[in-house]
């Protein structure tokens, strides 16, 4: 009976280092969301370098692990230099450092933009196995699970209160994303879906204006630097019928990718929409 642990513990460490053996060493992320994918799964010794964005803290949410990993800007000549083993990159994104990396034989992971909250958790779940770390990712989709539940219910979908993202140049997210689907969890209605807007679309103010969602949400609480882009956002006619309590700003990092930084957007909003139902029911 003493050989069976002795066993299992020489099967364990066989399985243990067969695992590490499978782990890319050098991995090359070559955009911003596989940025956030990599920064948070990898080890730091397994990342050979993110694209510079990464270390841009409005648009990245994990901007201050990368802060000492080695940055590229999506070169082909930067993708070889790096010796990767593994590129980690949007489908749509740095097209040619990835026929550089095809041409080389390289090991290429393409990763959509997910449309949904489903959808992120098991990106996560993919890329957490490509890198060798199955236990890291099912431990952080743990983590969304439980975040998730622990939200109260949206309510039925007549007793939802409208927002609307709008961003510079008035210009909003509609259906089929992930904004959208943040909103869907937060308990709130898209107005870019009610006036039948698109994905990514124009929504004019005076429009706007007239549909008088209950919610403004604005990715930063001021326009800096200063650009005409962000003038409409600061709009009299917005601050007129948006007032403190009826205006919530969610950083444009926690959901520009799919990743945790979703969770966090999510729970700011569905603390929004509770004060704002409650001062809509108070009219």
């Amino acid at each position: 009976m003493a050989r069976r642990p002795a066993a299992l513990a020489f099967l364990m460490a066989a399985f243990m280092a067969a695992t590490a053996a499978a782990r890319p060493a050098r991995i090359v992320s070559l955009d911003l969301c596989t940025d956030q994918l990599v920064l948070a799964l990898a080890e730091p010794g397994q990342i050979a370098a993110v694209s510079w964005l990464a270390r841009d803290c409005a648009l990245s949410f994990r901007c201050a692990q990368a802060g000492d990993v080695p940055v590229h800007y999506g070169t082909g000549e930067e993708l070889v230099a790096a010796s990767a083993d593994l590129v980690v990159v949007g489908r749509h994104a740095a097209r040619g450092a990835v026929s550089v990396a095809r041409a080389r034989g390289l090991p290429v992971l393409e990763l959509d933009s997910p449309r949904d909250l489903e959808e992120m958790r098991a990106q996560l779940l993919r890329t957490g196995e490509a890198l060798g770390q199955p236990a890291k990712a099912a431990a952080m989709a743990a983590e969304l699970d439980t975040r998730l539940a622990g939200l109260p219910p949206p309510p039925a979908p007549a007793e939802r209160p409208v927002a609307v993202l709008y961003q510079a140049n008035g210009t909003t997210v509609g259906p089929g994303t992930l904004v959208d689907a943040v909103f869907e969890r937060a308990g709130l209605a898209n107005l870019a879906g009610r006036a039948g807007g698109a994905a990514y679309g124009y929504l004019p103010l005076e429009l706007l204006v007239r549909h008088a969602p209950d919610l403004l949400v604005v990715e930063k609480e001021d326009a800096w630097p200063p650009s005409l882009a962000e003038q409409m956002i600061r709009h009299p006619a917005l601050g007129a019928l948006f007032g403190p309590d009826r205006r919530v700003v969610v950083p444009q990092r926690l959901w520009i990718c799919g990743g945790m930084g979703n969770l966090e957007a999510v729970e700011r909003l569905a603390q929004a929409r509770h004060a704002v139902a409650e001062t809509v029911d108070g009219r």
